[in-house]
């Protein structure tokens, strides 16, 4: 693993190192929400409200479209980062049979990805942090069993009838609630669920990819359109190698810093599924 002089790893290695495996480590990127790479904070228009098209008789006025704009923000400078430490010892890495940047990785990966599924979930929006999916103000509520077909099925149609294109449609639920819909079968007991060929182990529902997160609150499950998700990820994550604060233990330290946000685009296009009896 090599760095410069000050021991922080330049941007190629970062990207190796954290940024490509956290894509595929975390559950949420997985769905493929819009992801806006920057260093600063960035502000993205969206459209509330508008009068739209209509029939004009020849050489009638035409009427002006009243659009109403508001905007969304990502990565304000108040949002904090996200930070983590791991220590792996010099006996650990002259003995192991495995690479040092791959033990990293797996350990660090690990950690940072645990860490933003559940913010990406279920944040608060309290001291800054980021307001997850099942949080947000907006988003489409769904009274039914999650567990169920005719629930995810209701969801689906909530989404549709809001003009929510359908072909983009994912559903997130947590262990419990997937290996419920799982083992519903059909009069002849073959299983319902049916296997999404994009995907290796996937399954879908009403043609909707399934993804399974522990992250997701018992008793809940999400359909959602992932473009209307917003995910903000800091251009610069900072990968920093520890050899002399952890000398008197021999061991090697190795410091992330990075910060993520998200923003719901349009939370009408977020349907969230619950049980309320």
């Amino acid at each position: 693993m090599a760095h410069n002089t000050s021991g922080t790893l330049i941007q190629s290695e970062v990207a190796n190192l954290l940024v490509k495996p956290l894509e595929n480590a975390s559950v949420f990127l997985q769905m493929g929400p819009r992801v806006i790479d920057s260093a600063v904070p960035v502000r993205i228009p969206t459209l509330e409200s508008s009068t739209g098209a209509g029939y004009v008789v020849e050489s009638a006025a035409i009427g002006e479209d009243t659009a109403v704009f508001d905007e969304v923000e990502l990565l304000p400078t108040s949002r904090p980062a996200v930070k983590v430490i791991a220590k792996i010892s010099n006996e650990a890495r002259r003995q192991s049979a495995i690479a040092l940047d791959q033990i990293v990785r797996d350990r660090l990966v690990q950690d940072v990805a645990s860490f933003i599924d559940g913010q990406f979930l279920n944040g608060a929006g309290t001291s800054n942090a980021m307001t997850g999916i099942f949080v947000a103000a907006g988003t489409t509520q769904v009274d039914a069993d999650p567990a169920t077909l005719d629930g995810i099925l209701g969801a689906q149609a909530e989404l549709l009838a809001a003009n929510v294109p359908g072909d983009n449609l994912r559903v997130l639920v947590n262990p419990a609630t997937y290996s419920a819909l799982v083992a519903q079968k059909e009069t002849g007991g073959r299983y319902l669920l049916q296997p999404d060929a994009s995907r290796a182990a996937g399954l879908q529902v009403f043609g909707m990819p399934i993804f399974v997160s522990g992250k997701v609150p018992a008793g809940k499950a999400a359909v959602l359109d992932p473009s209307f998700v917003a995910v903000g990820r800091d251009s610069a994550p900072q990968v920093v190698l520890l050899d002399q604060t952890f000398a008197a233990n021999d061991q090697l330290g190795i410091r992330v810093v990075a910060r993520f946000d998200l923003a719901l685009l349009r939370p009408a296009a977020v349907a969230i599924v619950a049980d309320a009896a």
